[in-house]
């Protein structure tokens, strides 16, 4: 079964504690790569630590801080 988009969320969206599952990364190039080698790309699972600009998350063990326009760039499926 495959989710429609609609129920697609930006990342930005998510409160604290909030958990998803990663279903788009719109980042290009070098920035898209980075995020990926640093777990954060299609299919993972994340949680929202702090909400806002910067947000903070977790992928597993390791913990990132996004710009405002990462996070708008990021499609999830809250859990």
């Amino acid at each position: 079964m495959q989710l429609s988009t609609e129920t697609f969320v930006h990342l930005n969206q998510l409160r604290r504690g909030q958990m998803a599952v990663v279903e788009e990364v719109d980042c290009q190039g070098t920035e898209g790569a980075h995020l990926a080698s640093m777990g954060l790309s299609v299919g993972c699972v994340l949680q929202v630590l702090m909400p806002g600009t910067p947000c903070a998350v977790a992928v597993g063990e390791t913990r990132l801080m996004l710009r405002c326009e990462q996070c708008r760039a990021i499609r999830v499926s809250p859990l």
